[in-house]
């Protein structure tokens, strides 16, 4: 009998080892627990927090809901929302109210503090404003300035609290207003973020007010005050992004002073000692051709100024066609060039499609001759000849 038994343990554990391996054969790759697990990770977005810290009498800290006020108009609310707390207006103003539930009689009581009593807030996962930030890289100040406005107005009254945002949106507006050279508000917004406890403390922004102000100047025509303060700033720092701006803007103000041969010079340290800053090197090399085409005179014939700005021209329209400062160059050049180089464009556009469509047409003729409708079919037509040459080395 026993005999009998261990035997029939054999034959179980025989007919298990093909059905398992049949089971892992037929398992697909990538489905084991971990990768689902790791691919949910992957695409579920980190829930935004924000964390109020009160004293009543003992320090509290109360999670509550995202604060919709921070979010643009017809936007998506967050589905995951905090029940430990919310934002509520009142006449007392904006209240954080939270519900207690006593555990033994059930009862439900609120409990209410007026949001200008915060000591402390804690933000996680926050991307509205690295959102803006990066709207103002790609040149697009509107959007970053209805972010910032929205975060300026939500923290007014909580500036100088430990971790609110009103400095962080206060420098992306200041930004916003530089790109979109709106003067008209600059100087009482400048006045409110120098009032700001703590606005010193950011890295970089006394002199990022500094060089804006600069721009002012610039444009309401003070060149001399620009070419002061400008050399003034430029020995005091060695940072070179800010370098590149004052060495722009020293060239600037010299060739509206029409000292050019001074702002050709200066144009020209661009390129030289501060080419890693990309983004003012177009800017410069137009100025070093504005600068040759007013040094052209009868006595400099010799020197041929204009050939010299048309290198510079092109190099600007050639390779940073994207810039504004590449229309700009292209408006120097005469009108028969221009023409030519406009129809050169035209010509290397029809001829990248043509080879688009030859690429294509191709492509869909040897899916037909193969008679292949789509790119599914083609996965099936090379596992076919593996099979072939399968049968045929066995």
């Amino acid at each position: 009998m026993k005999k009998k038994f261990l035997q029939f343990l054999a034959l179980v554990a025989l007919i298990s080892v093909p059905a398992t391996g049949a089971f892992a054969q037929a398992a697909p790759a990538g489905n084991s627990v971990s990768d689902v697990i790791k691919a949910t990770d992957t695409k579920k977005k980190k829930r935004v927090v924000i964390k109020f810290g009160f004293e009543k009498p003992v320090r509290q800290t109360w999670e509550i809901n995202y604060p919709e006020k921070l979010l643009p108009p017809g936007a998506k609310k967050p589905k995951a929302r905090l029940t430990f707390a919310n934002l509520k207006d009142s006449p007392r103003g904006v209240m954080v109210v939270k519900e207690n539930v006593d555990l033994q009689t059930g009862m439900r009581f609120t409990d209410e503090v007026p949001l200008k009593n915060v000591v402390g807030i804690i933000w996680e996962n926050e991307t509205q404003l690295k959102d803006a930030r990066n709207d103002l890289v790609q040149g697009n100040p509107a959007a970053a300035l209805a972010t910032a406005e929205r975060f300026l107005a939500f923290f007014k009254d909580l500036k100088a609290v430990p971790g609110s945002l009103w400095l962080e949106a206060a420098v992306i507006k200041l930004d916003a207003l530089d790109l979109q050279e709106n003067d008209a508000i600059m100087d009482s917004f400048i006045r409110e973020l120098q009032d700001t406890p703590g606005w010193e403390k950011i890295e970089g922004l006394p002199e990022r007010i500094k060089l804006v102000r600069l721009r002012q100047q610039l444009r309401k025509g003070d060149f001399q005050r620009v070419l002061r303060d400008a050399g003034e700033m430029m020995k005091a720092t060695d940072d070179q992004a800010t370098l590149a701006q004052l060495t722009m803007l020293k060239g600037q103000a010299e060739f509206n002073l029409g000292k050019y041969e001074d702002a050709l010079y200066t144009f020209l340290r661009i390129p030289v000692f501060y080419g890693n800053q990309t983004e003012y090197v177009p800017a410069s090399k137009l100025g070093v051709a504005r600068c040759f085409l007013k040094l052209d005179s009868p006595d400099r014939k010799a020197q041929n100024l204009p050939a010299l700005a048309e290198s510079y021209v092109m190099e600007v329209v050639t390779e940073y066609s994207m810039t504004p400062e590449a229309k700009e160059a292209l408006a120097l050049l005469p009108k028969d060039k221009q023409a030519a180089l406009a129809s050169r464009n035209s010509l290397e556009e029809d001829q990248k499609r043509a080879m688009i469509s030859a690429s294509i047409s191709s492509e869909g003729s040897d899916a037909t001759s193969a008679g292949v409708s789509d790119g599914s079919e083609d996965l099936i037509v090379e596992d076919e000849e593996i099979e072939i040459d399968d049968s045929e080395t066995e």
